[in-house]
């Protein structure tokens, strides 16, 4: 059953690769992201998701999962996880060079309700995002759904309370970045649990 998945594992290996492109979107995301926040510009907040690699990398790592590699599973795990921390010290960074230069009074916004729609919503754009990257002749409108999971927004807030010492509503977001995380891996899984069964095919 295994086979089924070797042209997606392929392509997520590809994905998970810290290439120079993978880095440098990361860090120019999350930078845009902080800006946003920062000027309080929720268009520049919507391009910071646009071209985020984030959404890609976390749904590639369940391939190996289901084809049962393990090896290329540390792999892609390893990958992941030094894409994330790149996020989370590049927003680290930004306000702490904020907070030194001075002239920036941050706003609090409040503790940021996470209730199990958010979970639900984050798990159906996961399940909606797997599709898309199944699929090759829609993959490209995959940004949609990376704009709605909203991964990196998160990170720029809660790195920011975090350098400020708003270290409730730091915890807070983070708590959202990762309702969102697990709840894209869940969507994506059960759209691979069948996917391997055979229930889907790759082209429309």
């Amino acid at each position: 059953m295994t086979g089924k998945l070797d042209e997606l594992k392929d392509r997520a290996l590809k994905e998970l690769r810290t290439d120079q492109d993978l880095i440098l979107l990361t860090i120019f995301s999350t930078l845009l992201a902080a800006f946003g926040v920062k000027i309080a510009n929720e268009y520049v907040i919507t391009g910071s998701m646009l071209i985020s690699p984030l959404f890609n990398p976390i749904l590639s790592i369940l391939v190996p999962i289901f084809a049962d590699d393990k090896k290329s599973f540390w792999t892609s795990l390893k990958s992941l996880l030094t894409v994330l921390l790149l996020s989370f010290s590049v927003g680290i960074l930004f306000w702490l060079a904020i907070y030194i230069i001075g002239g920036y009074e941050v706003i609090s916004t409040g503790i940021f309700k996470i209730s199990v729609d958010n979970f639900l919503v984050a798990m159906i754009l996961g399940m909606v995002g797997m599709l898309l990257w199944i699929w090759p002749k829609v993959y490209n409108t995959g940004a949609g759904v990376a704009i709605a999971i909203s991964l990196v927004p998160p990170i720029a807030y809660s790195t920011m309370y975090l350098i400020y010492g708003y270290y409730d509503l730091s915890l807070n977001y983070f708590l959202a970045f990762l309702v969102n995380l697990f709840g894209t891996l869940i969507g994506g899984s059960v759209v691979l649990f069948f996917y391997k069964r055979g229930n889907y095919k790759t082209r429309l």
